[in-house]
């Protein structure tokens, strides 16, 4: 009864914070540049470590040929999330109303996925890989064998985004602090628990890549480093020592460096200065609740790892770009004071009833400007989807205005735009990872026509322009949008855009 209770206070929270935060992204149609290249599919997966997407997507292609939708697809995205959120609830047991719909609300709210909605073909898949993590954890703690099924869907969820591996982390730390703290266990009894955690996640990569590798050698494809998403990379021991110390630095100075767009204005910087102060009071005080030194000891050793864990992926993905997409992890800033306070649950204490109502109004405040934002990307990625599609085609209009254009003429694209005159009034917002302030340059330039225009031009390459006639008369020419920027030469009819 408690279990059902609970299931719906999470799926009626999910509906609200969905809709508050995220009806505007995913009633319009509003695209980036992988979203309108992508009509449907599920763009690259095995060459980027990501074999399990690839079955998934698959099997999903011969079911429903796999369409890039933006309604449908987000829904059940953020539905698969709801879920997500209600296991974590039932791992760490919160009964709480307050709790329940806070925790509900970060889940669903965070930066992460709006960024995820920016990809509607794909976003259903990444939203199973965080459920995995979760529904892996939650099994391991339900069954005696359970551990044997969390390396299997620890295994899958790698299989479809590795990045989320720092959520496996996180979440596996948050609980040994848990369970060493609530039952003052002996010194052997934590670390076999230790070591059992250590080896599930050590056996989950080992089996990924087990898999991957044997998956690479019969298809034939090769693994390409594409922004971090594989877990190749040789590490020097001076680098890691280098980006552990990056970790600490992004995590503790989060609110004043907006780190992947996490922290984009003063309201949400002070609400995270402020959870991490609580993170590390109520930690204390959940030390002091145990006479075990031992214990204290080995959590202390714990805590002070979680900024490695929260922001893996750069130790993961070290030399490449990170951006919110990757960090969902982040999320674990936010909700340890949630579990530190259900376990603590010292009613009579008034600091603790002082922390409890700062800490419940600073994650509604967090929530709140966390579901601001991401309007604010939304609205920003249809005005930027507005923009592209209305100055390519005032390209098109011109380029098909030419004197002696006809339609079995090749079109060449020199360079990138270079208009003064272009002007985004909303790029100086908050842009999380996945939104541009333009899509004019992407290399899905060609998508937007063919989307938007209902055009599908017979593009060239300046290599098979040059097959057939000299480079001296496109290097003479002034550059878009000045007359002359467009000319029909033999066959070919020549945008320039940017200089050679």
């Amino acid at each position: 009864m408690i279990m059902n209770k609970r299931l719906k206070k999470v799926l009626y929270s999910g509906i609200v914070f969905s809709f508050i935060a995220h009806f505007f992204g995913i009633i319009n149609v509003i695209k980036n540049y992988d979203n309108i290249a992508v009509k449907n599919g599920y763009g690259a997966s095995l060459i980027y470590g990501r074999w399990f997407l690839k079955f998934l997507a698959d099997f999903n292609w011969k079911l429903l040929d796999s369409w890039n939708l933006q309604f449908f697809n987000n829904i059940i995205a953020l539905g698969i999330l709801t879920i997500a959120a209600y296991l974590f609830i039932i791992i760490f047991d919160i009964k709480k109303n307050k709790y329940i719909v806070l925790s509900t609300g970060l889940f669903l709210t965070f930066p992460t996925v709006t960024s995820m909605i920016f990809f509607p073909y794909i976003s259903i898949y990444y939203s199973i890989s965080i459920l995995f993590i979760f529904l892996g954890v939650f099994l391991n703690k339900k069954y005696k064998l359970g551990w044997i099924l969390t390396i299997v869907f620890t295994t899958l969820s790698l299989g479809i985004y590795q990045a989320n591996f720092s959520i496996m982390v996180s979440l596996n730390l948050l609980i040994l602090i848990q369970q060493i703290l609530k039952n003052n266990y002996s010194f052997q009894k934590n670390i076999k628990l230790i070591t059992k955690c250590i080896i599930i996640l050590l056996l989950s990569i080992l089996v990924y890549f087990i898999i991957l590798k044997t998956t690479l050698f019969f298809s034939g494809e090769k693994l390409l480093n594409y922004d971090g998403l594989d877990l190749t990379s040789a590490l020097s021991f001076s680098n890691i020592l280098r980006l552990i110390k990056r970790t600490y630095k992004e995590v503790l100075f989060l609110p004043f460096n907006n780190v992947y767009g996490l922290s984009p204005s003063l309201l949400l910087s002070i609400c995270i200065y402020g959870i991490i102060f609580f993170d590390i009071i109520l930690f204390i005080k959940l030390l002091s609740n145990t006479n075990i030194l031992r214990n204290k000891i080995i959590s202390i050793l714990i805590f002070i790892t979680f900024p490695i864990s929260i922001d893996l992926p750069v130790v993961m993905v070290s030399g490449t770009r990170i951006y919110t997409l990757m960090v969902y992890s982040f999320i674990f800033i936010f909700i340890i004071p949630i579990v530190f306070l259900n376990e603590i649950n010292d009613v009579k204490n008034f600091m603790i009833c002082i922390s409890n109502k700062i800490v419940c109004l600073l994650l509604i405040l967090s929530i709140y400007g966390y579901s601001y934002f991401s309007n604010v990307n939304y609205t920003a990625m249809y005005y930027t989807t507005m923009q592209t599609q209305n100055y390519l085609n005032q390209i098109v209009l011109q380029i098909k205005m030419q004197k002696g254009f006809n339609e079995k003429m090749r079109w060449v694209f020199v360079g990138n735009i270079r208009d003064q005159l272009i002007f985004n009034p909303w790029a100086d917002g908050c842009i999380y990872g996945g939104n541009l302030s333009q899509y004019y340059n992407e290399y899905s330039r060609v998508g937007w026509i063919e989307h938007y225009l209902g055009y599908y031009p017979p593009v060239s390459y300046l290599d098979d322009y040059k097959k057939y006639n000299g480079i001296e008369i496109i290097k003479n020419m002034p550059l878009y949008p000045n007359d002359g920027s467009i000319k029909i030469i033999g066959n070919f009819v020549v945008v320039k855009f940017s200089d050679i």
